[in-house]
């Protein structure tokens, strides 16, 4: 028998999500996990699979020359776990990106679709290809029926683009650099070099393809690291990305330490910025037009270290090479477990639409939780604004 206790002041009920739930709020799942049914192979048609290769040798963006791949170690009291270590000669930069791009059955040439940017592809495309087989549904193309197993479920025509990471990982590695620098530098990537570059390609395939500009129509998903930059991605530049899937999300203070834009000046402890220390989600306004879901399990990433107070705003520790090597970080800023749980009060307590999962017995991106939750969590993701902009302080039915 599981023993539902409070994990932070702010939830001292938890509600277990009921199949296809649609509401916002915040939600505890338990074993045993099962497979959400629609995110297994039915025999729908299915749509097509592309692989380009993105040339980064001039982008203006990410080229592999940062100020971060100087020198050849962490040195001075950084916190936080760093690519370059005893053991690492090097860290790989993936000069040509591969991007992975699913276009449904249902989508039909010239009509203005929306987008899914997901980070480390192809990642999770298979699953989310599958629950777009199932669950997408269109008159030209509808000629099956219904599964009463799926339940009263159906998704939107939208284009899945999964762009492979910069490479390695954690501080002074090029993907750290990309997801868990606090700056607009990716997503302004994203929209600038990834999305026409992919535009061009699929044009030889559909001539008249209309990749969405909307904000509103685009969104953006990743787990851990990758779950920290769609959060960025949307929080920074709002009026690229309004939609974000954040599972095991990394906030933390995992921020580069030689991003030349400057970002470590301004929040000097990355992503752990959103919900402590200046607390950017509840005391940034107006409020953002954003629609949020976030996830952490119950044996996150260093759930075992001791977390800085809410406010704190110094390392509770200057010293944190072993922390690297054992992942007992010391400084305060590095327990998945309390960032995704203050995420989600700061969500909330801030008025947002927003869905938040917190699974019991699981771990990092557990696959166990995306099998069971993603086409749920895709179903709400693109649900319309306007109908559930309060959803978040609703009762789950």
């Amino acid at each position: 028998m599981y023993s539902y206790l409070c994990a932070v002041v702010w939830q001292c009920l938890l509600v277990l999500v009921e199949a296809n739930a649609p509401g916002g709020g915040s939600f505890t799942i338990h074993p045993p996990y099962t497979t959400d049914p629609a995110l297994t192979r039915r025999g729908n048609p299915t749509g097509k699979i592309f692989t380009f290769t993105l040339p980064m040798n001039h982008s203006d963006y990410f080229n592999g020359t940062d100020p971060t791949f100087e020198g050849a170690g962490c040195l001075g009291p950084n916190p936080g776990e760093c690519c370059w270590k005893p053991g690492y000669p090097h860290c790989k930069i993936n000069i040509n990106r591969k991007i992975f791009v699913y276009i449904p059955v249902q989508y039909i040439d010239g009509l203005e679709t929306r987008v899914l940017v997901m980070q480390d592809g192809p990642a999770q495309l298979n699953l989310v290809a599958t629950a777009m087989d199932n669950l997408i549904r269109s008159s030209a193309h509808d000629t099956y029926p219904p599964e009463r197993e799926l339940g009263n479920r159906s998704l939107p025509v939208f284009v899945a683009i999964a762009i492979e990471n910069g490479g390695s990982d954690a501080i002074k590695s090029e993907r750290g650099l990309e997801y868990d620098t606090l700056s607009s530098r990716y997503a302004e990537f994203v929209d600038s070099e990834v999305l026409p570059f992919v535009h061009r390609r699929l044009s030889t395939h559909y001539p008249e393809m209309k990749l969405s500009t909307n904000p509103d129509m685009r969104a953006t998903f990743g787990c851990s690291s990758g779950g920290a930059a769609a959060l960025t991605m949307a929080w920074l530049r709002p009026d690229l990305f309004r939609r974000v899937v954040a599972y095991s999300g990394t906030f933390v203070d995992q921020q580069d330490h030689g991003d030349r834009t400057g970002a470590r000046a301004i929040y000097p402890f990355g992503a752990w910025e959103y919900h402590s220390s200046t607390q950017l989600l509840l005391t940034t306004k107006p409020r953002k037009p954003l629609r949020v879901f976030t996830h952490n399990s119950e044996f996150d990433l260093g759930y075992y270290t001791v977390a800085a107070p809410l406010t704190e705003r110094t390392n509770m520790s200057i010293d944190n090479i072993a922390g690297d090597r054992t992942k007992n970080w010391t400084d305060g800023h590095h327990n998945w477990k309390v960032a995704g749980l203050r995420t989600a009060s700061a969500l909330d307590r801030a008025g947002y639409t927003y869905r938040h999962v917190y699974s019991l017995d699981t771990h990092h991106c557990d696959p166990l939780v995306l099998n069971q939750t993603l086409a749920d969590t895709l179903v709400w993701i693109w649900q319309e604004e306007s109908q559930h902009m309060n959803d978040s302080h609703t009762p789950i039915p």
